[in-house]
């Protein structure tokens, strides 16, 4: 299974586990990034997210996928 999927300028994760990592990675190759909840298991995690994407720039969102 994915967990890490780029579509042109957009990364979307989905396994909060990896999120931190994934976000700075995404964020330092010019990648918007689209965060699937939760977003972290830590505020500091979550911080670091948000904090990774304003140092490059980038848009970071948290989204929540519902299945119909």
């Amino acid at each position: 299974r994915v967990d890490f999927i780029v579509f042109h300028e957009v990364a979307q994760l989905r396994f909060a586990t990896f999120h931190r990592e994934q976000t700075e990675l995404a964020a330092q190759h010019g990648k918007h990034v689209y965060v699937e909840k939760p977003t972290a298991y830590a505020i500091a995690e979550s911080r670091a997210m948000v904090e990774a994407a304003r140092r490059y720039g980038r848009t970071w969102v948290t989204i929540l996928e519902r299945l119909a």
